[in-house]
């Protein structure tokens, strides 16, 4: 007999919020400064190729070499937050996580590719769904990420969780592969993914925030 899951652990980007519009123009606006120009038609296709993965592998991808990656992420970094105002819940997730907060037994964690002082600075202190989480593992946290489960492991021994009670829930092909490497299983937030059909086949397709609350 299956365990209830108890334990929910949540990607950040494209699943809690969306902050595509902020991250991705300033990618390729590095890129391009950098002389690497990825074509407009060919931006989409990159979008989803990288959109959640930790920004120095994007940026490694796109053909920032080694050397200049810290100069590079520094000025990735500065670009997207001029546009933080483009960030927001993504609409339905607010009450999916004060519903699931309500439920005595369910503990929950966030396990994201951005770094410690940017989760704390600009995810904590602005979106109140942090006050839910009972714990908090960024790319700073776990020497590999995803699609290793070392971020989602971590995740799991700060809540005392076992593999039996616990789902990863994120919005990428790489969170799924995550999950299952770590032996969980993985709800794929088709809601707010950039290609929902990659994560059709996850094993709690979630079309809307409120199937959530439909795990047990």
């Amino acid at each position: 007999m299956s365990q209830q899951i108890t334990n929910f652990i949540f990607d950040v980007d494209g699943t809690i919020l969306d902050t595509i519009d902020m991250y991705m123009p300033a990618v390729f606006e590095v890129l391009a400064n950098h002389g690497i120009i990825i074509p407009k038609d060919e931006q989409p296709a990159k979008t989803r190729q990288w959109f959640g993965i930790p920004a120095a592998e994007t940026l490694l991808q796109g053909g920032i070499p080694q050397d200049q990656l810290d100069a590079a992420l520094a000025e990735n970094l500065k670009i997207a937050y001029q546009h933080e105002d483009r960030v927001h819940m993504i609409p339905g997730v607010d009450a999916a996580l004060d519903e699931l907060a309500k439920r005595p037994e369910i503990k929950m964690a966030v396990a994201t590719s951005k770094v410690r002082d940017e989760y704390r600075v600009h995810v904590a202190e602005r979106f109140r769904f942090d006050q839910h989480m009972d714990a908090r593992i960024t790319a700073t946290d776990t020497k590999r990420h995803k699609p290793f489960p070392d971020p989602i492991l971590a995740a799991m021994k700060q809540l005392g969780a076992q593999a039996d009670n616990t789902i990863y829930v994120g919005d990428m092909p790489n969170d799924g592969k995550a999950a299952h490497a770590a032996g969980i299983k993985f709800a794929g937030a088709m809601y707010g993914s950039v290609n929902p059909q990659a994560i059709a086949d996850a094993d709690f397709p979630l079309k809307t925030p409120a199937d959530l609350l439909k795990i047990k």
